[in-house]
């Protein structure tokens, strides 16, 4: 029998690969499509470098040369990373303050406004630390600038490995609802 003659009991050996082929094919397309893309989804204004990112930043208008800013960070990468300072040219100085507490509840007792500082603030992969009022904030001290409602701000958060992430916070009227992400 030569090879180009087809034994009526066997499927042709090119028509074999083809369809290991295609079964090979089918089967990392699935694979693809399931394992696709696992980064988590983000709100349209994160700031991300170096696996760290950073969203939903406002500045509270201050009441005098002291204001407040909140944000959330999120490890989004595959190693841990510190925050180990931050910043901001409209501010002397400024200081991340009681990151990690609970926010206030109805149920709970209530805020002892401690303000503990949190010079350097641990991020695990898959952390992610929101400060809110009556759960951490960047305290803003020694106000430089013009902080109305309306305008923008500058934050600077250096991290050990992702480096230095600027992000734009807008600023919000004292008796405002706190933009929502």
């Amino acid at each position: 029998m030569s090879v180009d003659q087809v034994d009526p009991g066997r499927l042709p050996w090119r028509l074999v690969i083809a369809l290991l082929a295609v079964v090979l094919g089918a089967t990392a397309l699935v694979m693809g499509l399931r394992g696709g893309d696992r980064s988590p989804r983000l709100p349209s204004d994160a700031v991300t470098q170096g696996g760290i990112a950073v969203y939903g930043a406002y500045v509270r208008e201050p009441a005098t040369d002291t204001a407040a800013a909140y944000f959330t960070i999120r490890n989004i990468g595959d190693t841990a990373d510190t925050v180990v300072a931050v910043s901001s040219p409209v501010a002397k100085s400024a200081m991340l303050h009681d990151v990690g507490k609970k926010p206030m509840s109805d149920e709970g007792p209530m805020d002892s406004g401690s303000m503990v500082p949190s010079p350097t603030v641990v991020l695990e992969p898959g952390d992610v630390v929101t400060l809110q009022p009556g759960s951490g904030h960047l305290m803003l001290d020694g106000v430089t600038g013009t902080i109305v409602p309306g305008s923008t701000v500058n934050l600077k958060l250096v991290l050990e490995h992702a480096g230095t992430i600027t992000v734009k916070a807008p600023v919000v009227g004292l008796t405002e609802r706190a933009p929502s992400t």
